[in-house]
């Protein structure tokens, strides 16, 4: 027989054994669990039998999974005779803060990414040659230490200057 797809209940992800580590968080304490798998409605969890012990109908649940933070709440549960329990949790509301830049500064600040952008490998060879220029053995023989140091010493007394 042949179901059809607008009676079926959620479709259920599974999630690989080394990405379900999470955590459950019971009445405000932690605890260690793993996710098996998700769908739009909630998320499948293992945990050992003694934890799913405390859950009372009224337990406050948090699932903290993969960088989001989620309140839950107990649909169902299954021993198992391996010490574990499966428990069904359902999706109340979602409890992630967004990440909001708290001040320009933040925002322009350049966001390197070491594969993939030039400017990084950029930046690191100007770091490079003005720490070779700066050297006491080299920049001494070629002239550039003195002005290098003048210019670092004449910016710090710049700074001093302006927060004096």
């Amino acid at each position: 027989m042949v179901r059809n797809l607008d009676l079926r209940s959620s479709f259920r992800c599974a999630i690989a054994p080394e990405d379900g580590a999470a955590m459950l968080k019971i009445n405000g304490k932690l605890y260690p669990c793993h996710v098996v798998n998700t769908s739009r409605e909630g998320f499948g969890v293992v945990v050992p039998s003694q934890i799913a012990d405390r859950l009372k109908k009224r337990s406050k649940l948090e699932l903290i999974f993969r960088n989001e933070n989620w309140e839950v709440s107990k649909s169902w549960d299954f021993h198992e005779n391996d010490g574990k329990t499966s428990l069904g949790l359902v999706r109340i509301r979602e409890l992630s803060k967004p990440k909001v830049a708290t001040s320009w500064g933040f925002s322009v600040m350049p966001n390197f990414s070491s594969n993939t952008d030039p400017s990084f490998l950029m930046a690191l060879l100007v770091a490079f040659v003005v720490t070779c220029l700066c050297l006491p053995g080299i920049g001494d023989n070629i002239g550039t230490a003195p002005k290098v140091r003048k210019g670092v010493n004449t910016m710090m007394k710049h700074v001093k200057e302006t927060f004096h």
